[in-house]
């Protein structure tokens, strides 16, 4: 697996050092890029190379310290990837019948077919957009300090599934974090209430074929 492309970027701080913002633009090209998929047959783990596998996108973050209010800040970042296939004629999914695709790489007999297109197609766990925007407030409170943050993320949907099953979608979510910090003003100790995923939401990372499941 090689890898070739570029990537360029640049630092700002502007309005008087207030706000800070990042950002970068990429393209890279992995030959022969390695991809491990389920074999529901043998019940184990086979690895491909996937020809060419094209990403490509941009990057942007920034925080914000505005002096006028004192104790906030804000935060943020966007990124846009665009991965896809090339040149790959990959492993059919289990039970993925000529119609659905898996119409390439026909054994001896011409009978049975073991592959499928992935060309153009985008690669699994590689969602299109993603951003996160959050806030934080400090305040003085004498001998103590105290702090509350909040953050919303946003993932676009992505396909889980090394084989790309169809119905192995993992919808576009948005979740939210939180936490209240108390401590003292020198720093010397800190007590956190931190939330994770407040908005309960449920999100599939990972999935395999089993056999004799349908």
């Amino acid at each position: 697996e090689t890898a070739k492309g570029f990537e360029i970027g640049a630092h700002a701080a502007l309005l008087d050092r207030q706000l800070r913002l990042n950002a970068a633009v990429y393209d890279y090209d992995y030959d022969d890029l390695q991809v491990q998929f389920y074999e529901p047959v043998t019940a184990g783990q086979v690895v491909s190379n996937a020809g060419t596998l094209n990403t490509k996108g941009f990057e942007v973050d920034f925080n914000f310290e505005p002096r006028s209010l004192d104790g906030l800040s804000f935060r943020g970042a966007y990124a846009y990837n665009k991965a896809k296939y090339q040149n790959f004629i990959g492993q059919c999914f289990g039970g993925q019948t000529p119609a659905q695709g898996c119409n390439l790489l026909p054994n001896a007999a011409n009978t049975v077919f073991n592959g499928q297109l992935y060309s153009g197609r985008t690669a699994p766990k590689a969602p299109k957009h993603s951003w996160k925007l959050g806030g934080t407030y400090e305040a003085d409170l004498g001998a103590l300090a105290a702090s509350v943050s909040l953050d919303v993320a946003h993932t676009s949907k992505y396909n889980y599934t090394d084989a790309l099953i169809p119905e192995a979608v993992q919808k576009g979510f948005t979740r939210l974090d939180g936490s209240i910090t108390l401590g003292s003003s020198e720093d010397t100790w800190k007590v956190s209430l931190i939330g994770r995923n407040l908005t309960n939401e449920t999100i599939v990372t990972s999935a395999n074929e089993f056999p004799f499941t349908g």
